[in-house]
């Protein structure tokens, strides 16, 4: 379906994932997370939280752009 990519906040890296499915609010990465406390070598998981915002208003060629986008 696509990728995403998120940069990461205060790191010097970049996760890239793949969708497979439809996009839910919420995203696991396994190994991508803060240390952890008992063994600072081993990494936790990372969760990002979406806030997916859709349009309140569109024109009608607009409309057709995301029916084309939709359809392909």
């Amino acid at each position: 379906m696509g990728s995403v990519q998120v940069l990461l906040w205060g790191a010097l890296s970049t996760l890239f994932f793949h969708l497979h499915s439809v996009l839910s609010t919420a995203r696991r990465c396994q190994v991508e997370g803060m240390p952890l406390p008992e063994d600072p070598t081993k990494k936790g998981d990372l969760f990002i939280f979406f806030e997916i915002q859709f349009p309140t208003r569109l024109t009608p060629q607009k409309k057709q752009m995301l029916r084309q986008a939709l359809l392909t």
